[in-house]
């Protein structure tokens, strides 16, 4: 994420510059200047003011800067500006185009309503003058004219309906040809009473200067150095003292105190069996008269030290007759320097 992060000031030169040339050539453009002379002047001019930010903390470099800046906001506002401006111009002369075929429709459907009007005061005359064989045969040149005109319609009415189906489905607009779509800056016009043309020129000017600082921002980021953490003199390391761990006391007292009843009351030599002190110790630990849960791994544990002391032998057999607090001590020391128990 950290390698991701370092590579943003990189994009932010990349992408502001790109936006800078567009806009810059789009406004030289507008001007006449020939594409490739426009390209040569864009690019120089932004690469200008990126390498000069490298120096912006020069006085000279600063005094550069600034008008160049300036310049470069109102270049690429302008660039907006016309970008603009050909869009409408674009959507005017659709709409002009949009308009005439429009108009053509509804001059063929006006013709197809007179061809079939006429067309029916043809008939209407063709069949009040004639009512029998003999009518016909004494119009039959008038009859002939009449009928030469009625295909005549029909064949008018036809063509009309091609050209007709021809351009409907050009026409991309609804009835409301006539009004101009809205656009962002009408709509806050509309909203909130603010003049178009100067709202559409500070929005397009702020964008400007963002457009303007990207480059410049990449660059100082990327040549800024972090200054580097001071190395304080090392200092040498104490070896702390050991502390005494003494989590594992208390189950050294209850393995001696209870182990050892056999031998306190003279039935035994031998201490309380591993099992049977495990199985005692777990249920008064459920029944919640013990609060340290004594494991057969921390029983082995005391054990085996006891074995190594030479207090009891492996069968259990007490064999130092030592008090149990002095016992207890000797278990103690030696369980601190072989390391502690893991309570569970």
């Amino acid at each position: 994420m950290k390698r991701l992060f370092n590579l943003f000031p990189i994009f932010l030169i990349i992408l502001g510059s790109i936006l800078e040339i567009y806009y810059y050539n789009y406004r030289f453009t507008m001007d006449g200047i020939n594409i490739y002379i426009s390209l040569t002047i864009s690019l120089a001019l932004t690469l200008l003011l990126t390498i000069l930010s490298k120096q912006y903390k020069s006085k000279i470099v600063f005094l550069l800067i600034v008008p160049l800046a300036v310049y470069s906001i109102f270049t690429t506002s302008a660039g907006q500006a016309f970008s603009l401006g050909e869009k409408y111009n674009e959507e005017t002369i659709e709409q002009a185009q949009q308009l005439n075929k429009q108009s053509e429709i509804e001059y063929y459907q006006n013709k197809i309503i007179e061809l079939n009007s006429e067309y029916k005061n043809l008939e209407t005359q063709k069949n009040n003058t004639i009512t029998s064989l003999e009518d016909r045969w004494n119009w039959k040149n008038t009859l002939a004219k009449l009928e030469e005109r009625q295909s005549e319609i029909k064949t008018e009415i036809s063509n009309s309906e091609k050209i007709i189906s021809k351009l409907r489905p050009e026409l991309t607009i609804n009835k409301d040809i006539e009004k101009q779509e809205t656009n962002i800056y009408k709509f806050y016009n509309n909203l909130f009473g603010l003049n178009m043309y100067w709202l559409q020129f500070i929005l397009q000017t702020i964008l400007s200067f963002f457009i303007c600082v990207m480059s410049p921002i990449g660059i100082i980021i990327l040549t800024t150095k972090k200054p580097e953490p001071k190395q304080q003199p090392r200092k040498r390391q104490q070896i702390p003292k050991k502390k005494p761990d003494t989590r594992y006391y208390p189950f050294i007292e209850k393995w001696v105190n209870i182990s050892w009843i056999p031998y306190r009351k003279k039935t035994s030599n031998k201490i309380v069996d591993k099992k049977a002190f495990v199985e005692w110790m777990r249920k008064r630990y459920k029944s919640k008269k013990e609060s340290i849960l004594f494991t057969t791994e921390i029983y082995d544990k005391i054990f085996s030290a006891a074995v190594k002391k030479n207090i009891v032998d492996k069968l259990g057999i007490i064999i130092y007759t030592g008090t149990e607090d002095k016992i207890i001590s000797i278990l103690k020391e030696h369980m601190n320097n072989e390391g502690t128990i893991k309570r569970t």
